[in-house]
């Protein structure tokens, strides 16, 4: 079972998107621990997203974090 949860509001910068809420992307990861969280964000893929998307950004990503407890993928 998952044991870690993340959900990211990415805003995007005006005009860079097309879509009803152009300005905003949301993700939502499930990780089966903190372990696999903290693995995810000090790979190398992860620490390249950064570089590469922030010219298309509004701000910083708002991530909140949170515990499944039940559905797909909990």
């Amino acid at each position: 079972m998952a044991d870690v949860a993340v959900i990211a509001r990415i805003t995007a910068q005006d005009g860079t998107r097309d879509a009803v809420d152009a300005n905003v992307l949301w993700m939502y990861e499930v990780y089966t621990d903190q372990a696999a969280l903290d693995s995810h964000m000090a790979s190398e893929a992860f620490k390249a997203l950064g570089p590469a998307i922030r010219p298309f950004l509004a701000g910083r990503p708002e991530l909140t974090f949170c515990k499944p407890i039940g559905g797909k993928g909990a």
